[in-house]
């Protein structure tokens, strides 16, 4: 009965720990003040921070119907295993399915929360202004 009740929290638990939405409101890259029009970056700025956060929540989406997908297979990929050992290990197998396909999106939720801030700076690099660093 445990086992079953810890199945479906154990799942919604790790997906949680995936990548979260993000805002682009406060990143303001790195630019050497000397080098840089502040009128047109100020102006720029706001327009590359809304294509960032637009092509990052399609990546996004897309994600979460990845990691959802990824743990219901591993979880069942476990479950079929734990049955074949006995029985009793199906819950088990389960969990340590889920728990291994959730682990394996952590790598890529960190490349999708770095997508935006690379849009971003690419933006204001191909309008002229030079970036130094991400912020």
């Amino acid at each position: 009965m445990i086992t079953k009740l810890f199945i479906p929290v154990a799942i919604l638990s790790l997906s949680a720990c995936a990548a979260q939405p993000v805002s682009m409101q406060d990143y303001r890259p790195v630019i050497d003040p000397a080098r840089v029009d502040q009128a047109s970056f100020e102006k720029d700025l706001p327009e590359c921070r809304k294509i960032g956060e637009e092509v990052y929540q399609k990546a996004y989406e897309q994600y979460q119907n990845e990691v959802v997908a990824s743990i219901l297979l591993g979880a069942a990929v476990g479950a079929a295993g734990g049955a074949m050992i006995d029985g009793d290990y199906a819950g088990a197998g389960a969990v340590g399915g889920a728990t291994g396909a959730a682990a394996g999106t952590v790598y890529r939720a960190g490349d999708l929360q770095r997508g935006p801030k690379a849009i971003v700076d690419r933006c204001l690099s191909n309008r002229g202004h030079e970036i130094l660093a991400s912020g």
